[in-house]
């Protein structure tokens, strides 16, 4: 009988688990992107207006205080916060992969210093697995498709020292 290796939605990979030098290879910095906090709004659906007296369950999404004036049609809509900043997306070049990878770090770590095509290497690498199935109705036929990946995360990065030449 076999199994699969990955056995739930929700698989967290560790570096004692899985050889992420052997599978990436190489990483070479890019680029960042900042991830900031985002917030859950009431939006008018007409009007784009938030609707300040309404507030949501963060997790459920569902209107735990205030209501939405009658006849109103409304819609929530995610913003980012201004100012805030929850981690970094760095997206580095994986020799081995031989693609670009987006690795998100925490919004602690010191990555003002990094340069384009400086080695890196990573501490406490991470991956989760993911996957998403959505439904479609097209032309009286329901359609199905499947999508999976991994999400990387570090707990930090280590600059790689160039090595001088003799």
């Amino acid at each position: 009988m076999t199994t699969n290796s990955l056995k739930t939605n929700n698989d967290l990979f560790i570096e004692g688990e899985v050889d992420f030098e052997k599978t990436l290879g190489k990483l070479h910095y890019l680029d960042r992107k900042e991830v900031p906090d985002y917030q859950n709004l009431v939006i008018n659906s007409e009007t784009g207006e938030i609707l300040s007296g309404v507030q949501l369950d963060e997790n459920t999404g569902r209107i735990i205080e205030g209501t939405l004036p009658e006849g109103v049609e409304a819609e929530v809509r995610s913003r980012p916060i201004e100012g805030t900043l929850l981690a970094y997306d760095l997206i580095v070049e994986a020799e081995a992969f031989g693609n670009q990878v987006e690795i998100t770090v925490p919004a602690t770590t010191k990555v003002e210093s990094l340069v384009y095509n400086q080695e890196l290497h990573l501490l406490g690498l991470s991956a989760r697995h993911w996957s998403r199935t959505t439904r479609q109705l097209n032309n009286g036929r329901v359609n199905f498709s499947h999508t999976q990946g991994f999400k990387l995360r570090a707990e930090g990065i280590q600059e790689v020292k160039a090595k001088a030449e003799k």
